[in-house]
């Protein structure tokens, strides 16, 4: 792993890869930045009423012509260009739970924290994805934090950007995406050790404890639950909604954590300041300036694509973050990388060989121009020193002729793997990985060695592949299928047709 990863990022150094985004997802907007070269390049598309709603995706169709749109805003029209980005969930698909544990080695840890997750899901685990990540540890126990999101929804979101040409990093929520803003970007270097975090959206009133720099607790209130059908809300109103909600997140504090929040900070574009004035006069919190140190200039809109583009920064390879896709974000850095490496060294290939082709005839043209010469010469004066330069000259073009003819055939003889690899990866719907593909010569049988989630799902990945109308002969020994403590691994055997997937 660590060998591919310092030959990858070699190679990605020498292509002026774009850097991973970030892209906000909710009902009523997509957003999407990126940083570089101290610039945040940003984009973002109106959605219709009625695409998503409630975690939920309602229309496919006019939701997949809004991300191609995009994602040609971003790529300038480019179809060939894939955008990478961490997706930012909406909020009121997401739930979050905090917990501890006694401390452990990173592998127990993880066994721990799955079986802890099973327990304060709520949802069926047959139906949701999990994760979770470290906030913090003393002596005797690690603080974690856990979330959960439905499968279907997740599942439907993920076809849905790759189709339309996005590649996604990892999947996470708003208030995770804030909390990193407010922490590396904000003007203020001296948080209170505790604050609640109130950020207001299209979506609704997002309320979080931010403790130590990292997010303890989010409570998501969408508008429609505050005021039904109503189109709109008074400011009367919602100063209440903001005093209930913050009220509540106090209360927690003060039951699972034995403190009080110090202070708050305020993400209300276009009522921070009024509200800001309630808070303090109402609710005798100290705000804080969300306003930014770096991009000062960006509005607050554009806080959460913002902070899942910080994320993007992070070496891929390291990214133990929560990603709620059943796929840790460090393994779909992988399997992205493996169909990236793949390619740039078909592209590689191709090109040495093309330019091979172009030297030889070049040389070729060139010493048929000799000869020709030669011969026009040798009609002329023929003496014994001139007809063996004649002859070396003539054995030369021969020998020139036979390397182009080997190149010719060397490049007729290529075969373009990659296809078949990323074909497997699309058969895998994102829940196989491979650690393995062997692949011996055209015509011989190929070999995979992977992992999966559960028995089941080696089982369904062996079923697709013996529907695939280019693949025969697949087979999957029971025998095989060994357990992981993350699910299982398992061995195929198939025939490769033919390498055209087009």
């Amino acid at each position: 792993m660590k060998f591919f990863a310092k030959l990858t990022a070699l190679f990605e150094s020498l292509s002026s890869r774009p850097s991973i985004g970030g892209l906000e997802i909710s009902s009523s907007v997509i957003r999407f930045s990126r940083v570089g070269n101290n610039k945040v390049f940003v984009q973002s598309l109106r959605l219709t009423p009625g695409l998503i709603s409630k975690g939920k995706i309602l229309d496919r169709d006019n939701l997949l012509l809004a991300l191609q749109k995009l994602r040609g805003s971003i790529t300038g029209g480019k179809k060939n260009i894939m955008v990478e980005a961490v997706v930012s969930l909406p909020p009121s698909a997401v739930f979050t739970q905090s917990f501890s544990l006694p401390r452990l080695n990173s592998g127990k840890l993880d066994e721990a924290a799955q079986l802890n997750l099973r327990m304060i899901s709520p949802l069926e685990r047959e139906v949701s994805y999990s994760d979770w990540q470290v906030l913090g540890s003393s002596e005797d126990k690690v603080e974690l934090l856990g979330a959960f999101t439905e499968k279907s929804f997740v599942d439907d979101l993920n076809g849905l950007l790759r189709e339309a040409g996005f590649l996604p990093a990892a999947f996470e929520f708003p208030a995770l995406s804030l909390a990193r803003v407010i922490r590396s970007l904000s003007f203020l270097s001296n948080f209170p050790a505790s604050f609640i975090l109130v950020s207001l959206s299209g979506e609704g009133v997002d309320t979080s404890i931010i403790r130590n720099g990292s997010l303890h607790f989010s409570y998501f209130h969408s508008w429609e639950s505050i005021h039904g059908g109503e189109k709109e809300i008074k400011i009367e109103r919602l100063k209440d909604i903001i005093s209930g909600e913050t009220n509540r997140v106090i209360n927690f504090s003060l039951t699972h954590f034995n403190e009080s929040p110090l202070g708050a900070v305020l993400v209300a574009p276009g009522l921070e300041e009024e509200l800001a004035k309630f808070l303090q006069s109402d609710l005798k919190l100290k705000v804080f300036s969300s306003r930014l140190k770096r991009y000062a200039e960006l509005s607050p809109i554009w806080f959460v694509s913002l902070g899942a583009a910080l994320r993007g920064l992070i070496p891929r390879e390291s990214d133990i973050l929560i990603s709620l896709s059943g796929v840790s974000a460090e393994e779909e850095f992988y399997h992205l990388r493996a169909l990236s490496f793949i390619a740039l060294w078909r592209n590689i290939v191709g090109a040495a060989l093309a330019l091979f082709v172009l030297i030889f005839s070049g040389v070729l043209f060139f010493t048929a121009n000799i000869e020709e010469k030669v011969s026009g010469e040798r009609k002329l004066v023929l003496t014994a020193p001139d007809i063996k330069r004649v002859e070396e000259l003539q054995n030369k073009a021969l020998d020139f002729n036979r390397l182009v003819d080997l190149v010719g055939s060397a490049e007729s003889n290529v075969k373009v793997w990659s296809p078949f690899l990323a074909e497997l990866y699309r058969s895998g719907e994102g829940k196989i990985a491979f650690d393995r593909i062997a692949i011996q010569s055209p015509g011989a049988p190929v070999r995979l060695e992977g992992r999966a989630p559960n028995e089941q799902a080696a089982l369904n990945f062996k079923d697709v592949l013996s529907r695939h109308p280019k693949f025969t002969q697949v087979t999957l020994p029971l025998s095989s299928i060994s357990t992981l403590p993350d699910g299982v691994s398992f061995s195929i055997t198939l025939l490769v047709k033919d390498l055209d997937f087009e």
